[in-house]
């Protein structure tokens, strides 16, 4: 902490962008010691793209549009359902361990999605798997 509390630093945020769009690392326990076990990340899709097309074994999942639409595909053990999360209607969508999910831009404009997971990635043991095909 600072001398002062006026003084405190900004804490930049750790940013991954690609074609498909951006996701912003918000808040985790190297973010803001102790103030989370998981990881809170904003992430926009652009319009068509899709982000996700995985399973994690371990971690839970909620997501939240916050601007624009996304269809959200689960599957588990052969059954498929969709969803969709819009900013119109604002509400979590929860994604179990072991539930496939991907999430497909669907408005006019890019999706910008709110997302909590029980565990921060780590690249040593991502516990992120795609789908075969």
């Amino acid at each position: 902490m600072p001398e002062h509390p006026l003084d405190a630093p900004l804490i930049p945020l750790k940013v991954h962008a690609d074609a498909r769009g951006h996701l912003y690392e918000l808040l985790s326990a190297t973010i803001l010691p102790a103030a989370i076990p998981g990881l809170a990340y904003l992430c926009g899709i652009r319009q068509g793209a899709v982000r996700g097309g995985h399973l994690h074994l371990r971690k839970d999942e909620w997501f939240l549009c916050l601007h624009g639409e996304a269809l959200v595909t689960l599957r588990l053990a052969g059954d498929e359902r969709r969803r969709t999360l819009s900013a119109e209607a604002p509400a979590w969508l929860p994604v179990p361990a072991g539930v496939w999910h991907a999430l497909r831009s669907t408005g006019p404009e890019e999706a910008l999605i709110l997302a909590y997971v029980t565990e921060p990635y780590d690249p040593n043991d991502p516990d992120t798997y795609r789908s075969p095909g």
